[in-house]
């Protein structure tokens, strides 16, 4: 029996566009668009328990988790206890379910330096429980404005970065849970569409500040965005840089200075708000030279074997 033990945290991570990328492989499935790393992030303990079952806890409550479930029966574990802490809540849009599957992969598989080895695991459950396509990535190799540059698994998709300002907050509305599977299924023709037109006029002008613009234009033409929110900002349109909702999350750019006379105005406007920061990347990635990948995909069963 293997004892695992161990604590890992992650940033979470919340897409603005996106266009899928499906293929017969989950290593090569993903997607490309650009998105926020944030922090607060999640923290996974695990360790290894005398009972041959899996008891997972989210912020102290009982919860299965789709993809967390996949990827144990990848490495054939189940004598676990498992417990996430997370500021941000699941089935929104923050990208927990990618955040918790790929911490808690890292937390069984860092002790033996296999941290690309975590993340493509982490990468196909998701993709087999259509939880997310590109979340993996983003947190994984990412930092404050994630670009996720060509779709695929850690060592096989590509993730760029860009450094913008340590004055920005993100203020966070949650606004109802949606799944992911829904999203993409039922407004594919939407999101194939759109997402590529925003991403490649991203790609001619980089910024912040073009994030939001064309995060919002995708926002409003899949219809993420709705007439009350767009009102309800309006009054406090002098105070933020932009804003846009991804699935079921709403998020407010302002300037660190006013971040709480910002809050207190968004506050009065909508019930939960959480103020959250840029996030600067996995403190692993130093550790991750030592490992030396000796093929660029994992070896995994038939696409059949494991489902979620």
């Amino acid at each position: 029996m293997l004892s695992v033990s161990g604590s890992v945290y992650v940033p979470v991570h919340v897409t603005g566009f996106f266009k899928p990328y499906i293929t017969d492989n989950p290593l090569t499935t993903g997607s490309i668009g650009v998105g926020l790393v944030l922090e607060p992030g999640l923290k996974c303990t695990v360790s290894t328990t005398k009972s041959n079952s899996l008891n997972t806890y989210f912020n102290g409550s009982r919860i299965s988790i789709k993809p967390v479930n996949v990827l144990l029966n990848m490495l054939k574990l189940n004598n676990l206890r498992v417990d996430f802490e997370s500021y941000a809540p699941i089935g929104f849009g923050y990208g927990v379910s990618g955040a918790a599957t790929l911490a808690l992969a890292l937390a069984i598989l860092s002790s033996k330096h296999e941290y690309y080895r975590a993340a493509q695991l982490a990468h196909v459950a998701e993709v087999l429980c259509l939880t997310g396509l590109g979340d993996v990535s983003a947190i994984f190799k990412g930092f404050m404005l994630a670009i996720r540059v060509k779709p695929g698994a850690p060592g096989i998709g590509e993730v760029k970065s860009l450094n913008v300002s340590n004055h920005i907050k993100i203020l966070a509305v949650d606004l109802r849970p949606r799944h992911t599977r829904d999203m993409i299924t039922k407004l594919a023709d939407k999101i194939n569409v759109y997402g590529l037109k925003t991403y490649r006029c991203f790609m001619e002008n980089p910024s912040l500040e073009s994030f939001f613009e064309l995060s919002k234009i995708f926002a409003e033409n899949v219809g993420f965005i709705t007439h009350d929110i767009n009102e309800a900002l309006r009054r406090v349109a002098n105070m933020i840089i932009g804003y846009t909702v991804k699935k079921g999350v709403l998020l407010i750019a302002v300037d660190d200075d006013i971040v709480y006379d910002a809050y207190l105005k968004v506050k009065e406007e909508f019930q939960k708000v959480r103020i959250f920061s840029l996030g600067k990347g996995l403190k692993i990635l130093g550790e991750m030279k030592s490992e030396i990948i000796k093929d660029k995909y994992l070896v995994l069963g038939s696409n059949n074997e494991y489902t979620c």
